[in-house]
C-alpha cells in the first residue's frame, strides 16, 4: 500500500512510532486509481520508497529515529515539487506484517505481502519513484546500515537506475536544524558524490558474501531471519531481469573508475534492447574503454553512447578504437560523443 505522508506527520505530531499496515487508518491510505493517476501526472516528484536499517526485530523506528528525520525530508520533498501530499512506500507501514507474536495475517494479506515485496524493491530501482536513504542507526547499535543483507541490496537498486533527483542519501543531521537557506540546498547535501555499480545476479552474490564475512568477524549476522539468505539473491536476480530490458541506461558523475565500469558493463552486455548508454563524466579510462569497444557489435540496437568528460578522451588509442568499431557496426557517428 502507498502511504499518505501526512501519516507520517500525524504520528510526528502525537509522538508516536508508525504502526504496522493492518493498524493504519485507510483515510491515511492512497486509494490505488488515485495514486496510480498521480504518479503517472507526477513521476518522481510523488512517490517515494524509503531504505533504512529495522532498529528492533518487532518494530524498525521504536523510537522515532527514522521518523523524525522521514518527516523533514517529506517536508522539503513537498515544497521543493510543490506538492501537497506525496505517496510513500515503506515496508513496514506498505506491507501487511506477521506481527510480533503470532501471524494473524490472513492467506490473502500472506500472498499480497509475497507480491508486494517484490514490487517494493523494483520500486528502489525505478526512475520514476524517488529513493531515500536514511543510513544513520543509534550510537549503541552495532548493526549500521552497511552491515546488512537488505540495505545491500536496496542500496546498488538505488544507484542503478537512471535519471536524476531521484535519488538521496541521509545520514547524520538533525531533522530541527534550520542551517539550509531552501529545498534545493537541503537535498543538494544529500546528493550521493559515488554510486554503486549495477551487478549480474553471481557478482552480486558475492559481495553479499564479502559482507557477511566482514559482519562475521564481529559476531553480527548478515540477516536476523535466516531464510532472507536464500530470499534476497533471488529477489535481485528478479529485478536484474527487468534491468537488462532497458532500453536507456544512464551513469554520469557516478564517480566510477574503470573497475566499477567493466562492473556495469557486465550487465550491459546482456541489455539486448539497449539503445542509448551515457557513462560521462566520469573517471574511465583505456581498460574500460577496450570492454566497450568489444562490447559494441553485441549490442545491435545500441545507437547513442556518449562516454565525454573521461580521462579516456585524452587517449588516442581508445577514442580511435571505439570510433573504428562504432564505424565498423554502421551506428550514427553524430551519436558517439567523446
Amino acid at each position: 500500500g502507498l502511504v499518505r505522508s501526512s501519516y507520517f506527520e500525524d504520528c510526528m505530531l502525537h509522538n508516536r512510532p508508525v504502526t504496522m499496515r493492518q493498524l493504519i487508518p485507510n483515510s491515511f491510505m492512497w486509494r490505488g486509481d488515485e495514486a496510480v493517476n498521480l504518479w503517472w501526472k507526477h513521476g518522481k516528484c510523488f512517490l517515494m520508497v524509503v531504505s533504512y536499517s529495522w532498529l528492533s526485530r518487532d518494530h524498525p523506528d521504536p523510537n522515532q529515529l527514522h521518523l523524525r528525520k522521514l518527516v523533514r525530508i517529506l517536508e522539503e520533498y513537498k515544497k521543493i515539487w510543490n506538492i501537497h501530499e506525496v505517496a510513500v512506500i515503506m515496508d513496514y507501514c506498505s506491507l501487511w506484517q506477521k506481527g510480533a507474536r503470532t501471524d494473524t495475517r490472513t492467506h490473502e494479506q500472506k500472498e499480497q505481502f509475497n507480491i508486494g515485496l517484490r514490487e517494493l524493491n523494483i520500486a528502489y530501482a525505478h526512475k520514476a519513484i524517488t529513493s531515500v536513504k536514511l543510513t544513520e542507526v543509534p550510537s549503541n547499535d552495532t548493526r549500521k546500515y552497511e552491515d546488512r543483507g537488505w540495505t545491500l541490496m536496496e542500496e546498488i537498486l538505488c544507484d542503478s537506475k537512471g535519471g536524476d533527483w531521484n535519488r538521496w542519501t541521509f545520514g547524520e543531521f538533525d531533522p530541527d536544524s534550520m542551517q539550509w537557506t531552501d529545498s534545493v540546498v537541503f537535498f543538494m547535501q544529500a546528493k550521493s558524490a559515488k554510486l554503486r555499480p549495477p551487478l549480474t545476479p553471481q557478482k552480486f552474490a558475492i559481495e553479499l558474501e564479502i559482507r557477511r564475512q566482514r559482519v562475521r568477524q564481529f559476531d553480527l549476522p548478515l540477516f536476523v531471519n535466516e531464510k532472507d539468505n536464500e530470499e534476497v539473491p533471488c529477489l535481485y536476480e528478479d529485478i536484474y531481469v527487468q534491468l537488462i530490458h532497458s532500453t536507456k541506461l544512464s551513469y554520469e558523475n557516478a564517480d566510477w573508475s574503470d573497475e566499477e565500469a567493466l562492473f556495469c558493463l557486465e550487465v550491459v552486455a546482456n541489455c539486448d534492447r539497449l539503445e542509448r548508454l551515457s557513462l560521462a563524466n566520469n573517471r574511465i579510462n583505456v581498460k574500460a574503454a577496450t570492454e566497450i569497444a568489444r562490447l559494441i557489435p553485441s549490442l545491435p540496437s545500441l545507437k547513442y553512447l556518449n562516454l565525454s568528460g573521461n580521462p579516456l578522451c585524452q587517449e588516442s588509442q581508445a577514442t580511435d578504437l571505439v570510433r573504428l568499431v562504432w564505424s565498423r557496426e554502421a551506428k550514427p557517428m553524430r551519436s558517439l560523443i567523446m
